[in-house]
Order: structure tokens, then C-alpha cells, then sequence
């Protein structure tokens, strides 16, 4: 069996999928980069919450949770936008689906795979372990990361 990207010859699964070494640490910085672009856009939000807090006393309260709400809806919900693409995910052209359906990933799914992003030096360990580089949240809520 040869890589299912460039044909070459030696080749690890992930997924199910056949990769050369090459493609394989091209996907796997691939979900580097959009769990970092995520992360980016999560500290985004804080510093325009940040900025409100210290200059518009007013809108205080309206402000903050607005943005908690924005906040904690994009963190939870984030997988199943745009069928299983996250902004990040639809960046690097990767998607979140249903391992066993390959449906793409669902509200709840969504909410169980990040909900294990909080003890998030849990997950890089568990994703470096694994020569299948899922994540802790991907194993409970029974999806995988794959590119489109």
C-alpha cells in the first residue's frame, strides 16, 4: 500500500488513512497550526474584552457578556460550524467528522471533544502518544480530524 497523497511507498496509517512520513508531518502541522490559529482568535476576543473592560465603564456588564457569550459558544461549538470546519480548520483545509459515519461532527460531539480542551497539557500529551495524533476529546467524542 502506498501514501494516499503522493503515492509514496512507505507509509503509516492515521486515521485509516495511508501516509508517507512526509504527508504525515504536513497533516499533522496542518492541526498544529489551526489549534494554534484557534487559540489566536480565543486570545482575540479576551483583548477586545479586556479593552471594553478598562475604557467603557457604561456598558460593562452588556459588554462582557456578549463577549463570554461569544466567547464560550465559539470555544464549544467551534467544530461543528461550516460542516465539522472550524474558521482555523477551513484555513488549513481540514474538517471534524464522525469516525464511524463520516458524517461531520455534530453540536454535541462538538461540545464533548472541547469540552477536553481545558486540561489542555492532558490533550498534547495524549495527541503526542498517539501515532494516530488524536486528541483526548476526539477519542471520547468519537470523531477525527481529516482533510478535505
Amino acid at each position: 500500500m502506498s501514501c494516499a497523497k503522493c503515492n509514496g511507498e512507505e507509509y503509516a496509517e492515521i486515521n485509516g488513512v495511508p501516509y508517507c512520513r512526509k504527508c504525515r508531518i504536513k497533516y499533522l502541522n496542518k492541526r498544529q497550526m489551526s489549534y494554534a490559529l484557534e487559540i489566536m482568535l480565543i486570545g482575540i476576543i479576551f483583548r477586545v474584552a479586556d479593552n471594553v473592560i478598562t475604557n467603557e465603564e457604561s456598558l460593562l456588564f452588556l459588554v462582557v457578556a456578549l463577549l463570554n457569550l461569544v466567547f464560550w459558544g465559539y470555544f464549544f461549538f467551534k467544530d461543528c460550524l461550516f460542516g465539522g470546519r472550524s474558521i482555523a480548520k477551513k484555513m488549513n483545509g481540514l474538517k471534524v467528522i464522525v469516525a464511524k459515519t463520516q458524517a461531520p461532527c455534530s453540536w454535541w460531539r462538538s461540545i464533548v471533544r472541547n469540552i477536553f480542551l481545558i486540561p489542555v497539557l492532558i490533550e498534547v500529551i495524549v495527541m503526542a502518544v498517539r501515532k494516530d495524533a488524536k486528541r483526548l476529546g476526539d477519542l471520547v467524542a468519537g470523531t477525527v480530524v481529516v482533510e478535505e
